[in-house]
């Protein structure tokens, strides 16, 4: 019953109605967006690349920094699998460890760790992802401020 008088009580107020609404729009999609990611690690931590794909927009753009011998701007699946092949020989995603992970919307902010291939040292991760229609649309990654062992080899 108290959530019928809430409701009563809204209503009479047709502004909040309106943000009630529009945040309740903005739970719907951050719990999406919190979803969508949480698989997207899932299934790169698993090697289950039909999973990444499954997770990610058919125009999906991946930027990774400049500085690193692959870094630049990834556009569509076929370039995103070049580069996936990429990074599961620098950094072993199946050892991922996820410290953090913050939806707001369609903005997801994920910090994590994984073990370099090469020295077995910890690469520090961030990555924000844009989530629309269900389906990763862009990723953003940063890396600590190691040096990869392993780029001059690149």
């Amino acid at each position: 019953m108290p959530a019928n008088r809430t409701n009563r009580s809204l209503t009479r107020r047709g502004r909040l109605d309106e943000r009630e609404d529009t945040m309740t729009d903005t739970i719907s999609q951050t719990e999406q967006t919190r979803t969508v990611v949480a698989g997207l690690y899932a299934a790169g931590s698993a090697g289950d690349v039909e999973g990444l794909l499954a997770s990610l927009a058919e125009d999906v753009v991946v930027h990774e920094p400049a500085y690193l011998p692959w870094g630049g701007t990834y556009t569509g699946h076929e370039q995103f699998l070049g580069l996936f092949g990429t990074l599961v020989q620098k950094i072993d995603l199946t050892k991922i460890v996820i410290e953090g992970m913050v939806a707001e919307g369609e903005k997801c902010f994920v910090t994590f760790h994984a073990p370099e291939v090469a020295s077995g040292q910890d690469v520090y991760i961030a990555e924000q992802s844009t989530v629309r229609d269900g389906k990763v649309v862009e990723l953003t990654i940063f890396y600590g401020e190691q040096t990869f062992t392993s780029a001059q080899d690149s």
